[in-house]
């Protein structure tokens, strides 16, 4: 056991120390940040856009969706307006920002709202904007494996319209805002969080990861590390969306941006993103593993309780009957979505290990 716990901690601390990104390290340059919804310019991309500017360059943004589900709506023109607001406090001028202004999906994992014909002509709006590109510019993008669909198309949009522009001297900057893939490699904050909200009573007790958005692949990526002040101009920039809540946005996207040249080569979803579906999350084998360990060891400890007080306590075989029914009805709480599933194997391997240690004969 006590083996087994030293090879945990170690590779908990090499998973954590693989999982920080590094420095940025590449020079500023024009930029076009192509961006799904009015507040993901800032999320994704105010970091990066922040030095830009302080060079003297060019910032652009080219938005796919008017942030609401009509584009008409008074939503989508307060929402277009608070992005103007934004980026002209940062000295970004109104005219350097393109509005394709489709309508937004509004469940984050699809269907998408826009149409073929649509998303054709917006691929050429992107085309345009990134043949007009002075030489050696950069481009952000979407990461591999976003939650949201309409972050998915702004990526596969974006891709397209490189591909079309002929264009083999930009650096193309992928930066992630949210997925549900979850991973000792990538996030082992989240990973434990995660795991340990499972347990009984640990959502009561356990906040939900909020912090850095991560990879579903690949390495890290850089980050502005030996720069606050970047982090600080974001957070100031996030204030000018009031109608998506400040305080929220703060809470979810306040943090450092992390970035990484894309893999232009890959316009699929990564393989880690057809693992196993646990509860709302997709999980990788680091997490799977450390979940079976523990079934485990609940089951093991459970036994050896009933081992060590069978023949102390006669009332024993009824607190094994409970933990059978406490079990049975968590079979219920979970088709009623009260109870996750990985909770109620918790329940289930206590509930078996005390069975099997009160009717053992050893």
């Amino acid at each position: 056991m006590l083996f087994a716990a030293i090879i945990f901690i170690l590779l908990a601390v090499v998973f954590v120390i693989l999982s920080k990104p590094r420095p940025f390290e590449f020079e500023p340059q024009d930029t076009l940040l192509c961006v799904a919804h009015p507040d993901d310019c800032v999320i994704a991309g105010a970091e990066y856009a922040v030095g830009v500017v302080r060079a003297g360059k060019e910032v652009r943004i080219a938005y796919l969706t008017c942030g609401a589900e009509a584009p008409g709506s008074d939503m989508a023109a307060t929402r277009r307006a608070e992005a103007r607001s934004a980026w002209q406090s940062l000295g970004v001028a109104p005219d350097r920002l393109t509005f394709i202004g489709l309508p937004e999906s509004t469940i984050e994992d699809g269907p998408a709202n826009q149409s073929p014909e649509e998303l054709k002509q917006a691929e050429l709006v992107f085309t345009n904007l990134i043949v007009e590109l002075t030489p050696n510019a950069s481009i952000v993008i979407p990461a591999r494996g976003e939650f949201h669909v309409d972050h998915q198309t702004t990526r596969a949009v974006a891709l397209k319209a490189i591909a079309a522009s002929g264009r083999n001297d930009l650096l193309v900057l992928e930066v992630p805002e949210y997925n549900n893939f979850v991973s000792f490699r990538q996030a082992p904050e989240r990973a434990l969080r995660t795991i340990l909200r499972s347990v009984p009573m640990g959502s009561r007790l356990i906040r939900p990861y909020v912090g850095r958005a991560h990879y579903v692949d690949g390495g890290p990526g850089y980050a502005f590390v030996h720069d606050a002040s970047r982090l600080q101009e974001k957070r100031r920039l996030l204030g000018h969306f009031a109608s998506q809540n400040e305080q929220s946005l703060l809470g979810h996207f306040g943090y450092a941006t992390v970035y990484r040249p894309a893999n232009l080569a890959s316009t699929d979803e990564p393989a880690a993103l057809r693992g196993l579906r646990v509860n709302e999350h997709i999980c990788d084998w680091t997490v799977m593993v450390v979940y079976a360990a523990l079934f485990a060891l609940v089951l093991r400890m459970a036994f050896l309780l009933a081992e060590a007080t069978k023949d102390m306590f006669a009332v024993l075989e009824v607190v094994a009957a409970a933990a059978v029914l406490m079990s049975v009805a968590y079979v219920g709480r979970v088709r009623r979505g009260r109870a996750t599933l990985m909770t109620a194997l918790f329940v289930w391997s206590g509930a078996l290990g005390l069975v099997v240690g009160v009717f053992s004969d050893s």
